[in-house]
């Protein structure tokens, strides 16, 4: 016997009662309560499947604007270079006569 529990009802009246059952191996078990007789079965633990765990990290997203602004600024900077290059290249043409 593993747990009991007394209740008292009236004529007609009923009431639920549960009882929780744990049992480590599986099997019939057998129930008594008050001369009427019952069994239930145990089943077997069904095995638990293995949890993984996942990590997903997603692609950054590029910042086009800051792509854009960097070309930008590039392409200027050679420009500007070129320019500049080019301009000293002509003042150097004029060297005054010896």
């Amino acid at each position: 016997m593993e747990e009991t529990k007394e209740i008292s009802l009236d004529g007609g009246e009923s009431q639920k009662i549960v009882f929780i059952a744990d049992r480590e191996s599986a099997g019939v078990c057998k129930v008594e309560i008050n001369g009427l007789t019952g069994s239930f079965v145990v089943q077997e633990k069904a095995p638990s499947a293995a949890k993984e765990e996942i990590s997903i990290t997603p692609a950054p997203i590029p910042n086009w604007g800051r792509i854009s602004g960097l070309m930008a600024g590039a392409v200027t900077a050679g420009l500007v270079s070129y320019f500049w290059i080019r301009k000293q290249g002509k003042t150097n043409l004029r060297m005054p006569a010896i």
